[in-house]
């Protein structure tokens, strides 16, 4: 499987995470852009079992997002021929007994007072844009089916916001491509799946 490259009309659609410690460098000797691997191999490459679509710094300073397959339900979207990537923050779990998770809104903060994954990529964009810090960089991988994913490359997160949708209040982040590491766009524009972690 290593070694198949897609191009950007082959991708369906993208999803985001995170990293900490040691980890591979955003330019990876192993994996480049539009590269189909396996979902072993994805873990491999980051050093980590991934399990949830929003990964910061898990591994040194890098940070990882997943997106997954269309009919999810997440409104992720794809802008500017591909260069920019509107992801969703994640739901509160479901819980048995629980509320639905799409009738509260996203959160900031865990039960004992922490970040979520939410609350640390918000704050990672609410510095840079306050600051003018370097933005953080994040490493886009994209499902497209079970077992199979796509390395999309290395985006910048530049901006966080959250807004109202269906009642409720849910995260938005802003990812633009990395250019320095990907010349072209990674991502088509038309994709318009979204995922489920």
């Amino acid at each position: 499987m290593r070694g198949q490259t897609l191009s950007g009309e082959d991708f369906v659609r993208i999803a985001p995470a995170g990293r900490t410690a040691v980890g591979p460098p955003y330019d990876s000797p192993v994996l480049g852009a539009g590269e189909v691997i396996s979902y072993l191999e994805m873990c491999q490459e980051e050093g980590v079992n991934l399990q949830r679509g929003m990964n910061y710094k898990l591994r040194g300073d890098t940070s990882v997002i997943m997106s997954l397959r269309r009919g999810a339900p997440y409104a992720d979207r794809v802008e500017e021929n591909g260069k920019v990537l509107i992801y969703e923050g994640h739901d509160v779990p479901t819980v048995r007994g629980g509320p639905d998770p799409k009738t509260v809104d996203q959160p900031m903060y865990t039960p004992t007072g922490g970040f979520t994954q939410n609350g640390l990529f918000y704050a990672a964009a609410r510095r840079h844009a306050k600051d003018s810090t370097e933005p953080d960089r994040v490493r886009v991988y994209e499902k497209l089916r079970t077992g199979i994913w796509v390395f999309n490359g290395v985006f910048r997160l530049l901006d966080s916001w959250q807004e109202k949708s269906d009642g409720r209040n849910v995260f938005k982040f802003r990812f633009e491509l990395d250019r320095k590491r990907h010349p072209r766009p990674q991502i088509h524009e038309s994709a318009t799946s979204t995922r489920r972690v």
